[in-house]
């Protein structure tokens, strides 16, 4: 995890880019065991030429399994727990890298990470992966986390087979990128981020021009109308009451009602006492995902 040291503001409302990371320890201390026959192996998958690099964690038994594909936030961790977690509760957990993060080839960009998501969906559906990881096709969900909502919200709106989604402490990088526009003080302090994501031997994040980029296409990367799209799907969203990276009235409450607009939409909706990062409650918002997944999701 990088900490970003600076914060932007916007109509009042204090608004901080900062990764989504979780904490390993209790994690590792608290999590039951996967059972003897799941495996984990690394996986590659093309995007639109480029090659994207992740883990997939293989649930326990014979058969085919419900699949969960964990879409990290900006920069994203080195060590997504998500997976793991929810393979020892008998799903299949994936993670995937965006072009241009972690250890994923290309440069990185929003609009790459939803064409990434939808290559995500390809891969787990094709008779291969199938076969060696032991993936139910029709039972594939996408959860997304941050700055990763954008792309786990439009694969799913964009196909029909996706029965449900999740998103955790959604980030809509729209109000925050058209502000920066008139204010240089909010331009600046983006360049910052670029800078600390994108330095060093070894950055977490490859991109060429991305706050140009993202000035320049702010209104595509708007949430809202995203949420508004997801009709007939089973819907989970998860807050954070103290969250000043993405505060809930400009992230969290609109997309929430978008969603509820959304015909045939379930959401369910939660906010949690925490931070952005849920440093203190990521183990009981795993715990809600699993149930979630088995009452609303692979019912």
């Amino acid at each position: 995890m990088i900490p970003l040291p600076f914060s932007i503001r916007q109509a009042g409302s204090f608004l901080a880019l900062a990764p989504l990371g979780f904490a390993a320890p209790s994690f590792a201390q608290s999590t039951p065991r996967a059972a003897a026959d799941s495996f984990s192996a690394a996986i590659e998958l093309p995007s639109q030429g480029v090659l994207l690099r992740g883990v997939m964690r293989v649930a326990a038994g014979a058969g085919r399994h419900p699949t969960v594909v964990s879409l990290q936030g900006f920069p994203g961790s080195s060590n997504p727990l998500l997976p793991a977690y929810v393979q020892a509760a008998g799903f299949n957990g994936v993670a995937i890298y965006f072009r241009g993060q972690r250890s994923s080839d290309g440069l990185y960009s929003v609009e790459g990470t939803v064409e990434d998501a939808r290559a995500m969906v390809a891969f787990l559906r094709s008779d291969s992966a199938q076969r060696a990881y032991r993936i139910d096709p029709k039972r594939i969900v996408l959860i997304g986390a941050s700055a990763g909502t954008l792309a786990t919200l439009a694969a799913t709106a964009g196909d029909s087979a996706l029965g449900c989604v999740a998103a955790l402490v959604p980030f809509n990088w729209s109000p925050a990128v058209i502000a920066a526009r008139t204010d240089t003080a909010i331009r600046a302090q983006f360049e910052v981020v670029y800078r600390a994501v994108t330095s060093g031997p070894e950055p977490p994040i490859r991109a060429e021009g991305l706050v140009d980029r993202l000035l320049g296409n702010a209104e595509a990367y708007d949430l809202v109308p995203v949420g508004a799209a997801l009709r007939n799907r089973a819907v989970l969203l998860v807050g954070a009451e103290q969250d000043a990276t993405a505060p809930l009235p400009i992230h969290f409450a609109p997309l929430a009602k978008a969603i509820r607009s959304a015909a045939g939409a379930r959401l369910r909706d939660t906010l949690v006492a925490d931070g952005h990062n849920l440093p203190n409650t990521y183990l009981d918002v795993f715990a809600a995902i699993v149930r979630w997944l088995r009452t609303d999701c692979f019912r």
